[in-house]
């Protein structure tokens, strides 16, 4: 009886996953709204990792997401830390971006969940102080929980108080278009991205295109 019950929710999870896979994406016209999108993608996830957990066969498939973007794991969907190996595909997909669009050498920063360094990738050609710049935009936007685009349009509201900020913080602080904050599929902080090289439209366009390359969300 318990291997019939194990089949039947196999069989359960199974019908709704492809229920669930059946929605376009691709067609603006039936793209869902963003929150809808967010739940239609865990439970996606949920029920990709349900059916390896009850399955009795030797586990020798990597299963991944086929909800847009399909290049991510479901088990790092609906993680709440951010692996070095995921913070190198960010990146990568980043520099991928920049080279397609021509722009100056970059230097990229990722910061993980506790606002700490986790990875540094600096072009050859980019300049000494893109480092420190990248750093500083990625650890305002980590340290006001939003894109550094938005720091920036705040601080030229309030001088003053940026300025106090700048001055109690211990770290570097620059709030300027080209960071964002990095969240898992459930709204959860992964951490932070900031670039330098480019404009800052251009650092901000690099840093979005290498966390959506691997699946993840931003604000």
């Amino acid at each position: 009886m318990g291997e019939g019950h194990d089949a039947k929710k196999i069989g359960t999870a199974k019908r709704a996953h492809s229920r669930v896979g059946t929605v376009s994406l691709d067609d603006p016209a039936k793209r869902l709204p963003r929150h809808k999108l967010d739940d239609l993608r865990k439970q996606r996830c949920q029920q990709t990792l349900f059916s390896r957990s009850t399955s009795n066969k030797p586990d020798t498939t990597e299963f991944k997401c086929e909800i847009d973007p399909p290049r991510k794991r479901c088990e790092e969907l609906l993680m709440e830390q951010l692996s070095l190996t995921l913070a190198n595909h960010i990146v990568a997909a980043a520099r991928e971006r920049a080279q397609q669009e021509g722009l100056k050498p970059m230097a990229i920063v990722v910061l993980d969940e506790a606002g700490l360094l986790k990875l540094i990738s600096r072009d050859d050609g980019a300049t000494a102080l893109r480092i420190d710049i990248a750093y500083g935009k990625a650890a305002a936007a980590f340290g006001m929980s939003i894109m550094s685009r938005t720091l920036l349009q705040r601080a030229k509201e309030n001088p003053a108080f940026f300025d106090a900020i700048g001055a109690a913080t211990s770290g570097p602080f620059v709030p300027q278009t080209g960071a964002v904050v990095i969240t898992s599929a459930n709204r959860v902080v992964l951490g932070a991205i900031g670039a330098s090289g480019g404009t800052g439209d251009e650092d901000e366009m690099i840093c979005i295109a290498g966390i959506e390359a691997v699946g993840l969300l931003y604000r």
